[in-house]
């Protein structure tokens, strides 16, 4: 008599599981593998992108197969990025530019995790014009492991002040003669044994301009010459200064410009006699940036009266004004007026 016991093998299963730690999010597709009970098996862990190994270790990565199924887990965990510089630059100086407040520069630094996504942007920078066709092209992109910087560049906004002055009329007598776009000569004529009682105005035209992108503040000084005085027809922006000259704090915000007269009345007589220099200049710029004026060339214009007297044939009298408008670096055209006797020539 035989008597068989048959038996089979127990089946069971391996699982092989790949989890960011801390998360237990899959980062790759579970391994399963069907074995029986008492199987040897090994595993290993496999390379995942952008994610370095991370402890524990599985104790079972190697073994026997159990009854149960087998499950071996490993753990990774995000490679961290290298750090990312964010700079905004002056591009004139290259140097960054400060905060004024905390009184730090403007950049920062970023990091994350490799692979995945940054992004910086420009800043609006108060007196400051970003130059886009400099615009960084790593500005956006993917985190990696080395270090890197991204620069934005900016160029200060310019300020600057200008001043023009010319001679905008010429009166005698309250006859008017020309004004400053007149090329022709212009006359009038008086009896010559009058020129003690001849009345001659000359109104100036004072523009000034704020040329740059900045709001500001220009402190003006005319200089009054001898031989003349202030009339009030003046504009009320000036304030007379002890030497007898005039200041005036003009504000203008960028692109603006202000027109401001000067009315001054000769003293008239043959002893006031000669070239007398008009100069306007702009003394003292300010503005909320702190920044200096572009240029200061053009911060100063004049405008030249030669006053004569010449003398003709008998009592006649002939006496000559010659106005020459003269702008810093230039000159202007001249302006005759002629002042005649009227009289009949004496034998």
């Amino acid at each position: 008599t035989q008597i068989i016991y048959h038996y089979k093998k127990v089946p069971t299963d391996l699982v092989v599981k790949y989890l960011e730690k801390g998360t237990n999010q899959p980062l790759l597709e579970e391994e399963h593998q069907k074995g029986f009970m008492g199987d040897v098996y090994e595993t290993t862990r496999k390379e995942v992108e952008n994610y370095r190994a991370a402890a524990p270790e599985p104790e079972n990565a190697k073994g026997k197969l159990a009854r149960e199924t087998t499950y071996v887990t490993y753990y990774y965990e995000k490679i961290p990025s290298g750090k990312i510089t964010v700079k905004y630059v002056d591009i004139d100086t290259n140097e960054e530019i400060i905060e004024k407040i905390e009184n730090k520069p403007y950049g920062y630094e970023i990091s994350g995790y490799v692979g995945e996504k940054y992004q910086t942007e420009e800043k609006n920078i108060p007196y400051y014009e970003y130059i886009k066709e400099k615009e960084p092209t790593n500005k956006e992109g993917i985190y990696q492991i080395e270090d890197d910087t991204i620069i934005y560049y900016y160029r200060k906004l310019p300020f600057n002040f200008s001043i023009d002055k010319t001679i905008k009329e010429i009166t005698v007598d309250g006859e008017k003669l020309g004004n400053k776009k007149g090329k022709d000569i212009l006359k009038v004529e008086v009896v010559g044994s009058k020129i003690n009682e001849t009345e001659v105005v000359v109104t100036y035209s004072i523009v000034v301009r704020n040329t740059g992108k900045i709001d500001g503040t220009a402190e003006l000084l005319e200089r009054i010459p001898k031989g003349y005085t202030i009339e009030e027809k003046t504009s009320k922006e000036w304030k007379k200064t002890k030497h007898g000259n005039l200041t005036a704090n003009i504000n203008l915000k960028a692109g603006e410009e202000k027109e401001l007269e000067v009315v001054l009345r000769w003293k008239n007589g043959n002893s006031n006699l000669g070239q007398m220099s008009n100069t306007v200049e702009i003394t003292k710029t300010s503005n909320p940036a702190g920044y200096k004026e572009t240029t200061i060339e053009d911060n100063k214009s004049e405008a030249d009266v030669l006053m004569s007297v010449k003398t003709g044939v008998g009592k006649n009298v002939i006496a000559t004004v010659l106005v020459a408008v003269i702008a810093v670096g230039m000159l202007g055209a001249y302006h005759t007026i002629l002042i005649k006797d009227l009289k009949k020539k004496e034998e």
